[in-house]
């Protein structure tokens, strides 16, 4: 509720007060945080049906992400189907392939540029909202017809609405600030990207120290663990799980072990779960990583960046 009152206080203050340029930036940039808890706390869950036991519920609550520019189906299918049945699993594992541009796995190409990567991944990592909204789901659309399902006029419609979320978000974000406010284009403009850079940066910092680590398995296939039990406690890091702030902050992400085993289950569960996560594993002598800390975790993935771009 608080994300929810902050967000659309927010908007109320862009479309309904008399701003100058770098208080219209400001908005947008102080708009970036409710947006980000929404995603991460409401919109999150509700893609994995873990808000309601009632299924219309949760799809409302997962058009959060159409509301801030970012296809609810499309994160349905690839988050849902493409990640978390294949964690760390080269071209399966759909957020493993770095968009080319960071190496994520040491069974991935290493190209010249990569070298460089754990320098340039803290300028990339800001982009990833901006390239969800304008490029990604595109490319996941168009680019993986079979696992977005349909005959040929489902996936024009499919394609209609994809295009009617981001031209509606566009216009309630950029065109009606400038043509219906009067605000002048460049300080719109500018917020809104500094606005995205901040989204992509904390989703980012909330995503990538839970798989890219050293110490996690990177398999070759699913069939080299027993059964997915195995497969995600090797795959996957839990950080700072004594935190209530950063848990409440991030929607339980930091509990990623649990969240993995029990996707459907509401994220204010994961502190309980995972106490009882540790103590099964623990009993079946099977490895549970945790850092402490989240910079600590932030410091290891750096770390494993910076070994993949010396690794051949």
């Amino acid at each position: 509720m608080l994300g929810l009152v902050t967000w659309l206080g927010g908007l109320a203050v862009l479309y309904g007060t008399h701003l100058q340029g770098w208080e219209i930036a400001l908005v947008y940039l102080v708009l970036a945080l409710p947006q980000t808890f929404l995603v991460l706390n409401v919109a999150h869950d509700s893609v994995h049906g873990a808000v309601s036991s009632r299924p219309w519920i949760n799809r409302l609550l997962a058009y959060t992400y159409d509301g801030c520019g970012v296809s609810s189906y499309l994160v349905r299918i690839f988050h849902n189907q493409r990640h978390h049945f294949c964690i760390n699993i080269l071209d399966e594992d759909d957020p493993l392939g770095g968009r080319g541009v960071l190496r994520f796995t040491p069974h991935s190409r290493r190209r010249y540029f990569h070298r460089f990567q754990h320098v340039y991944a803290a300028l990339v990592y800001p982009m990833l909202s901006l390239d969800y909204v304008f490029v990604r789901d595109f490319v996941d659309f168009f680019g993986a017809s079979p696992s977005v399902p349909g005959n040929r006029g489902r996936r024009s419609r499919q394609f209609l609405a994809l295009l009617a979320v981001k031209l509606a978000y566009l216009a309630g974000m950029i065109a009606i600030p400038i043509f219906y406010v009067g605000y002048p284009a460049g300080p719109v403009l500018l917020g809104f990207l500094l606005m995205h850079l901040m989204i992509g940066l904390l989703v980012a910092a909330a995503f990538a120290p839970t798989h890219i680590l050293d110490g996690n398995v990177f398999p070759y296939s699913r069939a080299e663990f027993p059964d997915y039990a195995h497969h995600i406690f090797a795959t996957t890091c839990d950080f700072a799980t004594q935190s209530r702030l950063v848990t409440w902050l991030i929607g339980g992400l930091n509990h990623h072990i649990v969240h993995h085993v029990a996707p459907e289950v509401c994220h204010v569960h994961y502190p309980a779960l995972t106490k009882i996560a540790k103590a099964t594993a623990a009993e079946f002598g099977v490895p549970y990583r945790e850092i402490p800390s989240m910079g600590g975790a932030l410091a290891a993935h750096h770390a494993m960046l910076r070994r993949l771009a010396r690794a051949g």
